[in-house]
């Protein structure tokens, strides 16, 4: 590193450079790799052996659709790391990733993938509110015989999670027999090298993962398997757009607040989020569910995030303004959401999950002891 660099170094840049360099060498531990740092706002560049890039400017084809906070170079270019699933833009702000499988089981057979007994397998996380989104769809239709199930370890490693059938409601991979759910992505795409998120349908007869986006899941787990469901209870499909991007605020808004790398860019996220409880809060006082009388998959995919709010990201996350017991509306509908589904909310999952995986929220892992469990 050029001593010239370092004395311009702001000390909390100079601090977190080393710390990633501690990371990117404690991941490897037998030989220093090709990691490199990006200081998206200050132009700051660093690697362990490959000089700055020519310009900050990042070719976005290069790597999964967003500019992330750490970077693997590979072939001069630049790709996201596996250290970390903080996606950042230039402004410091946490983009989602992008979900690589958006294939469809269609129940009237207009693609190859059939609904069918036993075919498919849900891998999931009980921690992870997306992944908690699809074991309520899978419950709530009754396909628990129908689409097999494998639970992961609740922390999160380098690219995704471990399988742990010794951690209590964790279980092996009993599908494809992998120890870890990366390597269950790499049997459908060889040269995956992105985080392996959950939840992800597995299709047990084409040996492919279908999807692994939360929101497709949960709509094929509630539309169409109903010829193998055993519960036939009343659900609709939310097609309202401006209900739909109000839910998908909510639901990504934490993760916007805590993983911002910016000041400016926190302070929007946190604007947005409360502003969309606001108005979920005045929608709630109207109707009991978010689509009206009858609960749809909009409900499904709040719950989890609701679930989690006042005991993990009011903290953690730094998104203090409200809890959601302070909201009468939005806390009556959590409460009748979970007298529902409340045997699948797994608080030692839970917090366990967030106090093991997010190093940039909780770099020591430290669990907190009075958790806030009361819905």
């Amino acid at each position: 590193i050029h001593i010239g660099l370092l004395q311009s170094l702001k000390l909390q840049q100079l601090i977190c450079l080393l710390i990633m360099a501690g990371l990117a060498y404690g991941r490897e531990s037998d030989k220093w790799t090709n990691y490199g740092i990006l200081f998206a706002n200050e132009g700051l560049w660093w690697s362990t052996t490959q000089p700055a890039p020519a310009s900050t400017t990042l070719d976005t084809s290069l790597y999964e659709g967003t500019t992330s906070s750490i970077f693997h170079t590979v072939g001069g270019g630049l790709k996201k790391s596996h250290l970390t699933d903080n996606n950042v833009d230039q402004q410091g702000a946490y983009i989602p990733p992008v979900y690589r499988f958006r294939r469809w089981v269609k129940s009237e057979g207009s693609t190859e993938f059939q609904a069918e007994t036993d075919r498919y397998h849900l891998y999931v996380s009980l921690g992870d509110p997306f992944a908690h989104a699809a074991v309520i769809a899978r419950k709530f239709k009754g396909l628990e015989r129908a689409i097999t199930m494998d639970i992961v370890d609740w922390e999160i490693e380098g690219r995704g999670h471990k399988f742990n059938s010794e951690k209590q409601h964790c279980t092996k991979d009993s599908v494809n027999n992998c120890s870890n759910l990366s390597d269950v992505y790499k049997l459908a795409l060889s040269d995956y090298k992105f985080i392996a998120t959950v939840p992800v349908l597995w299709d047990k007869k084409l040996k492919t993962i279908v999807n692994n986006n939360s929101a497709d899941i949960v709509r094929m787990l509630l539309f169409e398997f109903n010829s193998i469901a055993t519960n036939h209870n009343e659900i609709q499909r939310c097609d309202n757009e401006s209900l739909l991007s109000l839910v998908q605020s909510i639901i990504n808004g934490p993760y916007k607040c805590g993983l911002a790398i910016s000041q400016s860019a926190y302070e929007d996220a946190y604007e947005e989020l409360f502003n969309s409880l606001e108005k979920m809060e005045i929608l709630l006082s109207n109707q009991k569910y978010v689509c009206g009388d009858v609960i749809s998959d909009c409900d499904i995919l709040l719950f989890p995030v609701l679930a989690r709010f006042d005991a993990v990201y009011y903290d953690q996350f730094k998104c203090n303004k409200k809890m959601i017991s302070d909201y009468p509306s939005l806390s009556s509908y959590r409460r009748r959401l979970n007298e529902l589904w409340e045997n699948t909310v797994y608080w030692d999952h839970i917090h366990n999950h967030y106090a093991s995986s997010y190093p940039l929220t909780n770099p020591y892992r430290i669990s907190t002891i009075g958790h806030n469990t009361n819905l």
